[in-house]
């Protein structure tokens, strides 16, 4: 992936996981995963991934009241490994976009071998671009930047804290804050150096 080449010539792959909460002693796990894929344009390149991932792990009553997903939603649910070709084919030669990625690259981290990036953090352009707001969560930019309609239109039976909702508020959000600023045209680079992200 050449890097001084205009961002507008790359293909994005924008992720998010729900997960089971973090429980004193054992491990936070993903328990849905949602990605689309989109061109500059805006054009879907694949399908988008939407699925409950199966874990043995409880689910904290914290987690649940935020995402609302409970422990039966995932009885039929397949094993994070049983997706991993569904994930890494939509990963692969793309631009790997997420809301404050922490949670993201934790949970591919389970899959140290991918070599997937370089990485667009939303939340940390966000910042770097427009550094007056009062709120940088997901759900607060796409009401800042009115972009709830073409949400609610694209997925009208979905909600904020769904993974695959999630994904597609956050290329929104970065399809919205490079028009403002102006950065199709720039190199891959500045875009990842304005970011601070890799």
């Amino acid at each position: 992936m050449n890097r001084s080449d205009p961002i507008s010539t790359f293909q994005f792959s924008i992720i998010d996981f729900e997960s089971a909460g973090e429980l004193k002693g054992q491990a936070d796990v993903p328990i849905q995963v949602g990605i689309t894929t989109r061109d500059s344009r805006g054009f879907a390149v694949e399908e988008d991934l939407r699925s409950y991932i199966q874990t043995t792990r409880p689910i904290t009553w914290q987690a649940s009241k935020v995402h609302g997903i409970k422990k039966e939603d995932l009885f039929s649910a397949p094993q994070f490994s049983e997706l991993w070709p569904q994930i890494s084919t939509r990963l692969k030669g793309r631009i790997i976009v997420a809301h404050n990625a922490g949670t993201e690259k934790k949970f591919l981290s389970h899959f140290p071998l991918h070599r997937f990036g370089p990485w667009i953090d939303t939340l940390e352009l966000s910042r770097k671009l427009f550094p007056d707001l009062k709120s940088y969560t997901l759900g607060d930019l796409i009401k800042i930047f009115k972009l709830e309609e073409r949400l609610t239109l694209a997925y009208p039976t979905l909600d904020f804290h769904d993974a695959l909702y999630d994904s597609a508020a956050t290329w929104a959000l970065l399809e919205n804050m490079i028009e403002l600023a102006n950065l199709w045209g720039c190199p891959l680079k500045t875009v990842l150096d304005i970011s601070g992200k890799s």
